[in-house]
């Protein structure tokens, strides 16, 4: 090969080299954008997610947690829809979990706790039988209950 060929093909090669990182830096340009792009998406997005939850007098709305945990509260005690519902509003004046701060969810899964383990000792508490005292296999004569009772 001669020096003349070789020239050129460096030549070339250069000219390749050079093109190929032209390429790269745009790649690169376009690639920040698109990451720039992105962060305003993002920041855009936790904005209109910040508006949308409503706050109450500056309280924090109930979290799905909270919300999840009342509702196996209240399968617990055994409440259907309406009777959770109406003591909810009985007690809270509030219509709906949802409506809910943190705070007052807070104090709703104490109550409800309370309302479970005053449920829970009721089932303990066994009504009192009235033939508790007598022995096993005793029988009453009751032909001589009349003349006790005159």
């Amino acid at each position: 090969m001669t020096d003349q060929k070789v020239n050129q093909i460096l030549q070339a090669l250069e000219k390749e080299q050079a093109q190929a990182v032209a390429h790269l830096l745009r790649a690169q340009k376009l690639l920040n954008l698109l990451k720039e792009e992105l962060a305003t998406l993002k920041t855009q997005k936790e904005e209109k997610q910040q508006k949308a939850t409503p706050k109450r007098n500056g309280e924090k709305p109930i979290t799905q947690k909270q919300v999840k945990f009342i509702h196996v509260l209240r399968k617990e005690l055994g409440w259907d829809d309406n009777t959770y519902h109406e003591w909810l509003f009985n007690l809270f004046r509030k219509k709906s979990t949802k409506d809910l701060t943190r705070y007052e969810a807070t104090k709703v899964i104490d109550s409800l706790k309370q309302e479970l383990e005053n449920q829970n000792r009721q089932k303990e508490q066994k009504p009192s039988d009235p033939f508790e005292d007598l022995p096993d296999g005793e029988v009453i004569d009751i032909d001589g209950l009349e003349d006790l009772l005159k």
